[in-house]
């Protein structure tokens, strides 16, 4: 009996220690009350322009954003989460303020739960940094997606203008994928295909880890970002750009 007892403590505190180490190397967004999440919906005036704008406004600030293209079936929209100026910023874009489309994994409240994306029924991973500076390409794999009418796929940028060393904006970022499907088996399988296709298109990899799925989840919902002195991923404007175009 006492080895059953001091399994289950273990277990426990080894979950514990992985989300307080997992706190421990992300950055939050401000409050609810400076950053909002916008539709996007001129998104054909989205371009690396849009990015340099983002870089110069929130440069000495030190604010970041979190860009999130969304795809369900063969619809596809383009959502800017940040600091409530950002419509200002970019007025060509028309921004539209919008509720959140990922439900709180820690709610008991199911009304309107069946409108959003539940911890449920979703697989979040993290991708590894990139090791080289050679400029990102983008291979046709990820814009030839094909997925069923109620599959999601969502790829999620977080970013922070970084000092210029050069002429060429950067950004530090983290990058985020989520998966959405009903039945369990098909949400796997569906996972696995699409990391294969990302890593084809852009040579990415999945970050390997032990997080529990809710915290992910979490962290996709919240905006938060892996800062340089963890783990150094800088993009360029034109790299952000291919990725969600």
């Amino acid at each position: 009996m006492i080895w059953i007892v001091l399994f289950f403590i273990i277990i426990l505190v080894s979950a514990v220690l992985a989300f307080r180490s997992m706190k421990d190397y992300e950055e939050f967004p401000g409050s609810e009350n400076i950053n909002s999440l916008f539709f996007v919906a001129n998104s054909q005036n989205f371009t690396e322009n849009s990015l340099k704008k983002l870089h110069k406004a929130f440069l000495n600030s030190k604010q970041f954003f979190s860009l999130e293209r969304l795809n369900k079936g063969q619809e596809r929209v383009l959502v800017i989460f940040g600091p409530r100026e950002i419509p200002e910023i970019l007025p060509e874009l028309k921004l539209v303020e919008i509720e959140d489309y990922l439900a709180d994994p820690n709610s008991l409240e199911q009304n309107n739960m069946d409108k959003k994306v539940s911890v449920n029924h979703a697989l979040t991973w993290l991708i590894e940094g990139k090791l080289n500076k050679k400029p990102l390409h983008i291979g046709e794999e990820l814009k030839n997606l094909d997925l069923g009418k109620d599959q999601q796929f969502h790829i999620q940028i977080v970013a922070i203008p970084e000092a210029a060393i050069t002429d060429l904006e950067k950004f530090q970022s983290t990058i985020r994928v989520m998966v959405v499907e009903d039945d369990s088996i098909e949400r796997v399988a569906l996972a696995k295909i699409l990391t294969q296709g990302l890593e084809q298109a852009t040579g990415f990899n999945r970050h390997q880890d032990n997080f529990p799925e809710q915290k992910k989840f979490e962290s996709f919902k919240q905006r938060s970002l892996v800062p340089k002195e963890v783990t150094p991923f800088s993009l360029s404007c034109q790299e952000i750009y291919a990725l969600l175009a």
